[in-house]
């Protein structure tokens, strides 16, 4: 444990040294608990009635009528989303561990396993987990559920409302912050990987599903 709390700052200062562990000790459980827990929280804290609101301007913007008992289904919701947070981290984690395997061990050739490359991931994902937690007074702040810092953000007063200023939007600067660990995580696994070949790679996925969680809130 101890191990752990010391490992996952170095993560903000000496990533490079931690990957270099993890490709010799691919240790994930204990970082991926962690970051499940951050997860949660920043789900915690979000209070119910900036749930209730973004319900309520949700259905207002798809043209429908305010769904009836709202009030009593908020906390329900509250409690499902709690459970469901962690378990999607555990899924998502081990799904984008998968797809690196497949991109760099199957398709290009590197030299790494399923457990290297899923204790990358955990370890680079830690980063979205804590700008998650960061990021959760400003969205209570601003009352906007969906609130990120992003590359959108900064682009919103040059780009009209639209499906791009959505795609924009979606790519989190903190997940960007993990993309690139998981690049620099790669290239420790195979040293004939550069940083910049690994996270184009990575990129092309974070676009894909950026297109697509766009193309969903739409």
């Amino acid at each position: 444990m101890s191990a752990l709390l010391k490992r996952l700052p170095r993560l903000f200062y000496a990533p490079s040294g931690v990957m270099e562990e993890l490709k010799e000790n691919p240790r994930w459980l204990g970082a991926l608990l962690v970051g499940a827990l951050l997860v949660v929280v920043s789900s915690a804290l979000v209070p119910e009635e900036l749930m209730r609101e973004t319900m309520r301007l949700e259905a207002i913007r798809r043209g429908g009528e305010v769904p009836t008992g709202m009030e009593g289904r908020i906390g329900l919701m509250r409690n499902l989303s709690l459970i469901a947070t962690p378990i999607f981290w555990f899924v998502w984690n081990t799904f984008v561990a998968g797809v690196l395997t497949v991109i760099f061990a199957f398709l290009l050739g590197d030299e790494g396993t399923y457990r290297q490359y899923l204790s990358v991931v955990v370890h680079a994902s830690f980063i979205g987990a804590v700008g998650a937690v960061l990021t959760t007074p400003l969205r209570i702040q601003a009352q906007d559920l969906y609130l990120t810092l992003s590359i959108g953000t900064f682009a919103q007063g040059f780009m009209a409302e639209g499906y791009w200023l959505r795609v924009l939007q979606t790519l989190d600067l903190f997940g960007l912050w993990a993309y690139g660990l998981m690049a620099l995580g790669a290239g420790a696994i195979d040293k004939r990987r550069t940083w910049l070949s690994g996270f184009i790679a990575i990129m092309v996925f974070g676009f894909s599903v950026a297109l697509l969680v766009a193309r969903i809130r739409g």
